[in-house]
């Protein structure tokens, strides 16, 4: 991975400026992120691109990874992916499954990301 992206990605998940939320990158009613929606909103501030459009879509993309973020991330698929081509994969679990179904806080997050990727 991008040290430089990791280290933003990190800082902003520990922040406190992004509410969580799961099931989608961006949950506009709510204004929630999950995990890899904070990695697009960074995408889009530094890319300087259009951001999550009214239906929380980010690049057409509403509940995986945009490619052009993977490749700006320089995120590796690490196995087989059970979401189309976006696999970020810390310790052999994906950020989906521990945002969305163990429901770790992004500071727990942060920390797997911080060791594994």
């Amino acid at each position: 991975m991008n040290q430089t992206v990791k280290t933003l990605w990190i800082d902003a998940l520990r922040s406190g400026n992004y509410k969580q939320g799961m099931g989608c990158l961006y949950n506009p009613k709510e204004n929630t992120y999950c995990s890899l929606g904070v990695l697009c909103h960074l995408h889009h501030i530094i890319i300087k691109n259009k951001g999550f459009n009214e239906n929380g879509k980010y690049l057409e993309r509403c509940g995986v990874l945009p490619i052009e973020v993977i490749k700006w991330a320089g995120l590796e698929r690490k196995h087989k992916s059970t979401w189309n081509d976006a696999d970020p994969t810390v310790n052999k679990r994906c950020l989906t499954e521990i945002n969305d179904k163990e429901k770790k806080d992004f500071s727990y997050i942060a920390n797997e990301i911080e060791k594994y990727l």
